[in-house]
């Protein structure tokens, strides 16, 4: 009986404690299956957070076993990129499906880059792709190697799309490889018009090596000789952001001056800001010098080279138009050489030339160089002396004749040749509607001198109504 109780009462002792065990282990089973429901909702959470992120990166994303090499996994955009329909569909393909093929885009390369990854050295490398349809583009490829939680050593790919990238370097070496070789001197500076390129053209035009040009502005080309209206005009043109084209004479770096036509623009940047300036320039050398020689034949007596008749009447319009205009004084002079006929007959045409170009040097030492001075044709010559009145022309007229009759001029036999000439003058009085009228009037004065005696100076009747 007594063993009975004693169990009994240890029994009694034993049950609350089996009880309190068993609700702790149910609260702690209830505990962690809670805990575990949670762990497995973070990490479908975090794997769904992955998946979208590993499915919405803009570039192509995969992810390969180190051992074997295939495929394990590879986003939506890499299925985009290449042009595969599903993940299984990419998963079987090669290097070779994936790249163009032949060196160095192909296996052998990809296994020497995936051997410096694995030893820590992450690559990055430009290659060029191949789509399912066998479209190439060109993409940038980094792989490293890394373990993945406990899958195991993994190859992980990044593939970005640089076709556009690859497309501008080509144009931009093509642009570059025309601008180094261009027959035409190029120029580019910075907003400042500080030189930071010029190509081989520039060199050989100027003289001047890169490494001698480069952060000085193209001012150091300067003759001093090109008038500073163009480089005004140059400026406001291209700050303006407009393009400018016009001519410089220009000094070499041994010193020789030449001749160059620019065309200029500016270069905007994304925010509509000048960034840079571009010239293009030519030598125009032989250009300016025939131009020059057709100008001195269509405006200069060529035995004289005085203005010959067209030249010097439209310079002597255009400022008997200006003394009209603001009442400035201007008298006209003109000369005849007296008798030359008889030179011509008695001495030959070339003794005839000889007096003609005395007269001329004459002419031009006796009046200013703001004066006019031509050869209208023949014996005859004319002045046009600004601001100049009446007496004073006379005292220039006079002196002139005089001086002439003075002297003596060899002709090409050696003989010794004395001529006179009349000379006719006019002064515009304000009532001289046209040079003309002024030219004509000194014109019947100089007939009023040949008639009168020759070897003198007669004045022109004032305008009459």
């Amino acid at each position: 009986m007594s063993i009975i109780t004693d169990a009994l009462g240890g029994l009694a002792l034993i049950v609350p404690v089996l009880i309190v065990w068993t609700w702790t282990v149910r609260r702690q089973m209830a505990t962690r299956t809670r805990e575990m429901a949670e762990a497995n909702r973070a990490l479908a959470e975090s794997e769904e957070r992955f998946r979208s992120i590993f499915d919405n990166v803009n570039d192509a994303i995969f992810i390969h076993d180190f051992d074997s090499g295939a495929i394990l996994s590879v986003n939506r955009r890499a299925l985009e990129m290449y042009g595969y329909d599903s993940e299984a569909e990419m998963r079987a393909a090669t290097v070779e499906d994936l790249s163009e093929g032949s060196p160095p885009y192909d296996q052998q390369t990809v296994m020497v880059g995936i051997a410096k990854a694995a030893a820590g050295e992450p690559q990055l490398i430009d290659w060029l792709a191949r789509t399912r349809t066998g479209r190439l583009f060109w993409v940038q490829v980094s792989m490293r190697c890394d373990h993945i939680g406990n899958a195991g050593k993994r190859l992980l790919v990044l593939v970005r799309d640089i076709s556009e990238r690859k497309e501008a370097e080509l144009r931009l070496r093509t642009f570059k490889a025309a601008v180094d070789s261009s027959l035409s001197p190029i120029i580019i500076t910075d907003s400042t018009a500080q030189i930071e390129y010029v190509n081989d053209a520039f060199v050989s035009s100027t003289g001047y090596e890169v490494f001698e040009v480069m952060g000085c502005k193209p001012s150091l080309l300067k003759s001093g000789k090109t008038p500073p209206e163009v480089y005004q005009e140059l400026w406001q043109t291209v700050l303006a952001g407009r393009g400018w084209r016009g001519d410089f004479l220009n000094r070499r770096k041994n010193g020789s001056e030449y001749w160059e036509s620019a065309s200029i623009a500016p270069v905007m940047d994304d925010r509509g800001v000048i960034a840079h300036f571009v010239g293009v320039k030519e030598d125009i050398s032989e250009r300016k010098r025939v131009e020059e020689e057709l100008w001195v034949l269509a405006n200069t007596d060529p035995l004289t080279g005085l203005s010959n008749r067209r030249s010097f009447l439209n310079a002597a319009t255009n400022e008997f138009q200006r003394a009209r205009r603001f009442g400035h004084p201007l008298t006209v002079l003109m000369f005849d050489i007296d008798y030359f006929k008889r030179i011509n007959d008695s001495f030959g045409h070339p003794t005839g030339d000889i007096v003609i170009r005395t007269v001329s040097d004459l002419l031009r030492s006796t009046l200013r160089d703001v004066d006019l001075v031509g050869r209208l044709g023949g014996e005859e010559f004319a002045a046009v002396l600004l601001e100049t009145t009446m007496d004073k022309a006379m005292d220039v007229a006079e002196r002139a004749r005089a001086a002439v009759a003075a002297m003596t001029c060899i002709g090409e036999g050696g003989e010794a040749v004395v001529f006179t000439v009349s000379v006719g003058v006019a002064s515009h009085d304000g009532d001289d509607q046209s040079f003309d009228s002024i030219l004509g009037r000194a014109d019947k004065a100089l007939y009023q001198a040949k008639q009168g005696g020759r070897n003198q100076v007669c004045v022109a009747a004032a305008v009459t109504g």
